[in-house]
């Protein structure tokens, strides 16, 4: 039968170094309670059931709002998340009225993905996003 060795745990102390997960978790879960700290602020025009925007939703509105080719469309939209997906594994925090400011907060690396955690600022006024026809007129 073989050993099994068991990790002993980092070191919690002073400063990071030498810290495990573990270690960390530990610290964490000794602190205050989260919920203390939380502020949560109530969703205004947005339900939060509502499903994720998807790619392909996302070219579909894109193409009612501008009145291009769904094939002009698809390649941009491609492009513009594959530069913005870039971007945020960077950890480049984005600055793109009127979505608003991101910033990225922590990356974990996993074994198969990295998890970010970011924060996004908007404007009380982006809710307002200019239509097409707005924004040929400034051109």
């Amino acid at each position: 039968m073989a050993k099994v060795k068991q990790k002993k745990p980092g070191r919690v102390g002073r400063g990071g170094a030498g810290k495990t997960a573990a270690g960390r978790l530990l610290e964490t879960a000794t602190a205050a309670p989260v919920a203390e700290s939380l502020h949560v602020t109530q969703v205004v025009d947005g339900d939060p059931s509502a499903p994720d925007l998807t790619k392909r939703q996302l070219i579909e509105q894109v193409v009612a709002r501008s009145g291009a080719k769904p094939r002009e469309v698809k390649p941009l939209v491609e492009a513009m998340l594959a530069v913005l997906g870039e971007a945020v594994a960077e950890g480049r925090g984005l600055t793109l009225e009127p979505l608003g400011k991101l910033r990225i907060t922590r990356q974990v690396d996993k074994s198969d993905r990295r998890v970010t955690i970011a924060r996004l600022r908007q404007s009380k006024g982006s809710a307002s996003v200019p239509t097409v026809d707005e924004i040929v007129e400034d051109s």
